[in-house]
């Protein structure tokens, strides 16, 4: 049998004093990051690319205006790319103002009418849980 090196046989603590992630943990998730360039007017990015040796630097800005922020800008191009009928963003825009439409769910059970489970709380699944034990007790399992 080969020995994988990879095996937890082979694994070992890092010495002390020895971190296993140098860098420590991430700042915070991108959500955060996006939050606050959204909230902010203005982002300048610097870009740095290497190719073939040869190293090409560029900056750019992004910038709402004076009394705008980055997502003011964003609503304002999802709104617009709405009225230019983009379904995809009229979607978003409904979903953002209105809310998200219920789904409801159909389960059947060898039959061809199904269960309709709009309307049922989490009691009516307690109520039923115990219901069903109570009947497998008494009768067994069908």
């Amino acid at each position: 049998m080969l020995n994988n090196p990879n095996a937890a046989d082979n694994l070992k603590p890092f010495p002390p004093g020895t971190s296993g992630n140098p860098k420590g943990r991430p700042k915070g998730p991108i959500s955060q990051l996006l939050k606050e360039f959204g909230e902010s007017s203005e982002i300048v990015f610097s870009v740095s690319i290497t190719r073939g040796g040869k190293k090409a630097s560029s900056e750019a800005t992004i910038s709402a205006g004076d009394d705008r922020t980055i997502n003011e800008l964003i609503a304002a191009k999802l709104l617009q790319m709405a009225m230019d009928g983009d379904i995809k963003a009229i979607r978003e825009v409904l979903n953002r103002t209105e809310g998200r439409p219920h789904q409801s769910v159909t389960l059947s059970r060898g039959t061809e009418d199904g269960a309709d489970l709009n309307g049922v709380t989490a009691e009516n699944f307690d109520l039923f849980e115990v219901w069903l034990k109570q009947n497998q007790k008494e009768g067994g399992e069908e």
